[in-house]
């Protein structure tokens, strides 16, 4: 029995909106980002989330939906780089988790107004119990020494400047 919104059409437009919806589903690119079992990333779920970020003084936090293409690049770079910190001597070691913000359940943490982002993957450094917005760069490199500096106590720009030279030709730079 079809519904109202239906009981117009001829089945072979019925048939054609089938396909252009099966079309769509097959087309839209899905990434899977579950994380293998010997992965440093700890996946966080919104009834443990406090606790997670309680429990361990430095975090970052990605905030991702798996439909997203970014947030698919990013996972392996994001795995690597957990890895890296993972068997790193830092004074303070360095989480790397995510959070799945596409579910409805998920969405209950209500992450996107508390820390104010609007797309996918949304990184945040989580020092203490208090935020901040990740502003480093997406490769594993990248995110190793920006953690690596949060860890050490540095001026995370500091660090990002001297360990790739992107500041040299300004009256400020420093070599050491």
């Amino acid at each position: 029995m079809m519904g109202k919104a239906f009981s117009g059409m001829s089945t072979k437009d019925l048939f054609s909106l089938c396909l252009l919806v099966y079309i769509f589903e097959s087309s839209a690119q899905s990434f899977d980002i579950n994380e293998p079992k010997d992965s440093q990333v700890k996946s966080v779920h919104r009834q443990d989330f406090q606790d997670f970020i309680n429990k361990n003084s430095l975090v970052l936090m990605e905030f991702y939906a798996p439909w997203s293409g970014q947030s698919g690049l990013l996972a392996p770079k994001y795995r690597q780089a957990a890895a890296t910190l993972a068997s790193s001597n830092l004074p303070r070691s360095v989480v790397l988790a995510k959070y799945d913000d596409s579910t409805e359940e998920q969405r209950k943490l209500r992450a996107g107004d508390v820390y104010n982002f609007h797309s996918y993957p949304a990184l945040f450094v989580f020092d203490q119990g208090k935020h901040h917005r990740y502003t480093g760069g997406l490769e594993p490199d990248d995110i190793v020494s920006y953690m690596t500096a949060v860890s050490k106590g540095q001026s995370n720009a500091s660090e990002q400047q001297a360990a790739l030279g992107l500041f040299e030709g300004l009256p400020n730079y420093n070599e050491d």
